[in-house]
């Protein structure tokens, strides 16, 4: 047992051995558990365990500047200065200088620190320097940023310059961050029992920079889609990775070597979902205006649904680049967007309620870097914009 012990942490299993990690996590082995986000305590290897009050009684420690510092994108007489309206996955990065690099689906668009554009690299299409669907952009050291196409499952370097300096095609997905600081990239391979979005687990492996080299990381929870949603997140941040199940009051923090070195405590107890619950969640997905007999069909299929047997106590996370982790609580109508912010000791630094314009509408915050918030948004014309916006302490 301790020689499947020790493949299981590694991730080094057969797609057929999956399940019995699994088993092993259910049941109790507590060196398991530690390796797949469940460790409750300090395991043989001296885990840090970072214990935290809950999350949502923190006190208001951040807010948005009232006005941007930089605002692109809207109409533009000049089209490059635009961005796709219907791009859900429209992101940026700074550059060291104060540059911006915007991934925005096909192409990648450079800007200066007062947002003046200084060139336009890639297009639609399948060859070098060819995009259909970008779908990740990270800084990595030397300015360099990393983009990934998700429909072609690769990933294109970039020096700060907009030239390719590598390209590399990966054997699965990634996330929205999943670059560590030398350009290795976190995959996802292949989910156990084998369904996407049904709660099992994913193997997650390591592609080295020069794409030459795949090193297993471990299995992680699956996201579970359907009538009460969990989303799983797993991110990068330098040589950490960052596995939080919201189901589960706990995030887990791994080494390169997939190893777990620290378990953040979010406070957050988790409870089983009530027939109240799901009453709420069937009564917010039903449209309005239905007919008796179709709203009484439509009822009946939310609730052959799959759905989380545990409240989840966040719906996203990520990690800024001073290695804090932003993690957002779950939306209730009437109620500001919430973010609840660790430090880099991983204790509980506070919360920030963020009151987007009155104009913006598909707002999202897409990224934290220092203290700034890249928040992404539609006016009232239905263009997009991405604002930059200072992040303030409250005293």
């Amino acid at each position: 047992m301790t020689g499947l012990r020790t493949r299981c942490r590694s991730g080094s299993v057969p797609r057929r051995m999956a399940m019995v990690c699994a088993l092993l996590f259910l049941i109790g082995d507590e060196e398991v558990r530690a390796q797949v986000g469940a460790a409750t305590g300090r395991d043989s290897a001296g885990v840090l365990v970072v214990e935290n009050p809950p999350m949502g009684g923190a006190r208001i420690a951040f807010r948005f500047d009232k006005l941007a510092q930089l605002d692109l994108g809207g109409l533009q007489d000049n089209e490059n200065l635009e961005f796709k309206a219907s791009n859900p996955n429209l992101t940026a990065v700074r550059l060291a200088g104060g540059g911006v690099v915007v991934a925005d689906q096909s192409t990648l668009k450079f800007f200066g620190a007062r947002g003046e554009l200084l060139r336009v690299v890639g297009r639609s299409g399948g060859g070098p320097g060819e995009f259909v669907s970008m779908e990740a952009l990270c800084r990595i050291h030397g300015d360099s940023v990393v983009v990934y196409d998700n429909t072609q499952r690769r990933f294109t370097v970039y020096s700060s310059r907009g030239e390719i300096a590598r390209v590399t095609v990966v054997p699965g997905t990634v996330g929205q961050f999943p670059c560590f600081a030398d350009g290795a990239a976190l995959v996802r391979g292949g989910v156990e029992p084998g369904v996407s979005g049904r709660g099992g687990l994913v193997k997650y492996v390591i592609i080295m920079g020069d794409g030459g080299r795949i090193l297993p990381l471990g299995y992680f929870p699956d996201d579970m889609f359907g009538l009460i949603t969990k989303w799983v997140s797993v991110v990068t941040r330098e040589n950490e990775t960052y596995v939080g199940d919201p189901t589960v009051d706990r995030i887990g923090v791994y080494g390169r070597d997939g190893k777990l070195k620290k378990i953040v405590k979010t406070g957050e107890r988790p409870t089983p979902v009530s027939d109240a619950d799901i009453q709420e969640a069937i009564r917010s997905a039903t449209p309005r205006g239905l007919a008796t007999k179709s709203e009484g069909a439509f009822r009946n299929r939310l609730l052959a649904m799959p759905r989380s047997a545990v409240m989840p106590t966040y719906d996203r996370m990520f990690v800024d680049d001073s290695s804090r982790m932003w993690v957002r609580l779950p939306p209730h109508v009437g109620q500001l967007e919430t973010w609840v912010v660790f430090g880099r000791d991983s204790h509980l630094q506070g919360k920030m309620l963020i009151n987007y314009p009155a104009n913006a509408t598909f707002r999202r915050l897409v990224r934290v870097a220092g203290n700034e918030g890249i928040v992404r948004y539609l006016d009232d014309d239905g263009a997009a914009h991405l604002a930059f916006i200072r992040i303030l302490r409250v005293p």
